[in-house]
């Protein structure tokens, strides 16, 4: 058989499988099956995830059910496209997670309550038209028994310096007892269904849990109570003793 190049595009183009449905923007697919176990069409699971702040194309979520599903993580019935396998989904997103890239991190200490500190940096991010959130480590308390961490620690859309000067803080830049940590990333699944209270902008609990699990022996005790919050909200609490 001779086949001939025409130089005209492709009519019948072949769609890419996802590489890894579990790492970067693609996992945002799979958490949102953390927040709702089901849904009837594709197009609502892309609603989701834009109104929780991590838009994903409709070909890409359509393209990761289809991994899922291979998986059996989901199955797709008639109307119904529904998670089988809670606890394998979140082993999968925790033995593939890779920490939000830093483009740019700032250290210091400042001599104001944590709360003013907070309350702020989240002012002067929505001046600046950017995001702002407490990282997953630093959301810890609102969802696991565990110790405040002494740092208050951030991540932002915006330079960390123009969030300090707008915010008229006054920081010290060190590394020596800081308890002020901001970092720059552009990574979606950092800002993916933030949980404010009080003003407080949390980190959503998968993204806490995730973190949690990937620390310390102290921060992978409180990533047991997280994930046991995930599941219950789901409806299928258990403790198995996994982080």
């Amino acid at each position: 058989m001779l086949v001939f190049r025409s130089g005209q595009p492709n009519r019948f183009p072949q769609s890419a499988k996802l590489k890894n449905v579990y790492r970067g923007k693609n996992s945002l697919v799979a958490r949102a099956f953390l927040l709702r176990s089901e849904f009837s069409r594709v197009k609502d699971i892309v609603a989701l995830l834009t109104e929780r702040g991590g838009g994903v194309a409709f070909s890409t979520v359509s393209k990761a059910l289809k991994r899922l599903e291979e998986e059996l993580i989901i199955s797709r019935q008639g109307s119904s496209i529904r998670l089988l396998q809670a606890d394998a989904l979140l082993d999968n997103l925790a033995s593939n997670y890779e920490p939000p890239a830093i483009a740019e991190r700032f250290r210091g200490r400042c001599a104001l309550p944590r709360e003013e500190v907070i309350r702020r940096l989240t002012a002067s991010a929505s001046d600046e038209k950017g995001k702002l959130i407490l990282t997953g480590a630093a959301s810890s308390e609102k969802y696991a028994t565990m110790a405040r961490e002494p740092e208050v620690s951030l991540y932002t859309t915006r330079s960390p310096q123009s969030l300090l000067e707008v915010a008229d803080l006054d920081v010290k830049e060190t590394d020596r007892f800081a308890n002020v940590e901001i970092l720059r990333t552009d990574d979606a699944r950092a800002f993916f269904d933030p949980r404010v209270e009080d003003g407080v902008p949390y980190a959503s609990p998968i993204q806490t849990w995730l973190e949690l699990a990937s620390g310390d022996k102290r921060q992978k005790d409180a990533a047991k109570q997280v994930r046991r919050g995930i599941l219950a909200s789901l409806g299928g609490a258990r403790d198995d003793g996994r982080p």
